[in-house]
């Protein structure tokens, strides 16, 4: 890929951006926003890659995006571990901690950045390398979504620098979460974008990678 392009697709990602988040803003307010987060968890934890997860890495969403927060209680009570991120104050990088059965989410998290809330420094920090865990599966929020596994996110690169980071040997299953508008028919990507090995828009889960999980 030459300069022109690179560039020619940054600026296609930057309309893309503008767009689908004025409609996320708009569509949070109504009421089908609740419903379709449910739908969304629902089919996941109907799933083979959900049950087949030892650890499911969740996330508090933005008032803007899908919440996946029935998914944490199932995978807390399943007896999984799940875990949510915490931003590394003043990068575009974050960690993610697990969290503890025991407790309320209220009581092990609290306000950070981006109007969410995150995990405190006193829970364990989930470790990079060897001793990541194995048959983890990470629930991969943004802005747009492909049928084929691309991903928009909004620009700051905190998955893709997470996602970057697992060792390969571990086959972490990365999962796209939306709502059903969400969905496109194509993306414009990069060569440094990762693809994704599911994407759950709406009611719908899809499997760019393989036949299934």
């Amino acid at each position: 890929m030459n300069y022109s392009e690179s560039e020619n697709i940054k600026a296609q990602k930057l309309l893309l951006r503008k767009k689908i988040k004025s409609e996320l803003e708009m569509f949070a307010q109504g009421e089908k926003a609740a419903a379709e987060s449910e739908t969304v968890c629902r089919v996941f934890l109907q799933s083979d890659a959900y049950r087949n997860a030892s650890a499911v890495f969740a996330y508090m969403n933005m008032p803007s995006e899908l919440d996946v927060s029935s998914v944490i209680a199932a995978a807390l009570r399943d007896g999984k571990n799940a875990c949510i991120p915490r931003i590394v104050p003043g990068t575009n990088q974050m960690d993610f901690f697990y969290l503890d059965a025991s407790l309320s989410l209220e009581k092990q998290t609290e306000p950070g950045v981006f109007q969410i809330r995150e995990p405190k420094l006193s829970l364990k920090k989930v470790p990079l390398g060897e001793f990541f865990p194995d048959n983890a599966v990470i629930l991969v929020p943004g802005l747009i979504f492909s049928a084929d596994g691309k991903r928009l996110g909004r620009g700051k690169g905190f998955y893709d620098r997470y996602i970057a980071a697992i060792p390969a040997e571990k086959k972490a299953l990365l999962c796209g979460t939306g709502f059903s508008f969400q969905l496109a028919s194509d993306i414009p990507v990069e060569p440094h974008d990762r693809l994704l090995d599911c994407v759950i828009c709406g009611g719908k889960m899809y499997f760019p990678r393989n036949d299934g999980l």
